[in-house]
């Protein structure tokens, strides 16, 4: 709130409120609130699951959840030692993704590219049939 100085006109006097608490709310319904939206990473796991439902993929386990950077995810081609990591602190595009097969590192911008990506890194058909 802004009020004038009744001494001097020109200078504004800065009047601090109380925040109003609010009643029920708390830390954690904040982030559930940011969980509630669809990340671009759930997405992305439900359509490559569906495409490739033999694929293995699991997120990294982290010591402290909330407070250590838990946006990395590992996609292992079944029967083989493939594997390939995206990563994202947000679980928002772009993607970083890199493959234990070569030293490459990408950065995809949509969850389609993403998901054409993983399938050539990881050797997978396509559902045409054709590598």
């Amino acid at each position: 709130m802004l009020e004038r100085d009744s001494r001097n006109d020109r200078r504004p006097v800065f009047l601090k409120s109380a925040p109003l608490p609010i009643r029920g709310w708390h830390r954690e319904d904040a982030a559930l609130e940011r969980r509630q939206a669809v990340r671009d990473i759930e997405r992305l796991i439900d359509s490559f699951r569906t495409i490739y439902p033999t694929v293995r993929i699991r997120q990294l386990k982290t010591l402290h959840p909330g407070a250590d950077d838990d946006g990395l995810w590992f996609f292992e081609k079944p029967d083989s030692d493939l594997e390939v990591q995206i990563e994202s602190s947000t679980e928002m595009c772009p993607f970083l993704i890199e493959s234990n097969e070569n030293d490459a590192r990408l950065t995809i911008a949509t969850i389609d590219q993403t998901i054409e990506t993983l399938a050539q890194l990881l050797h997978l058909e396509s559902l045409s049939g054709s590598r």
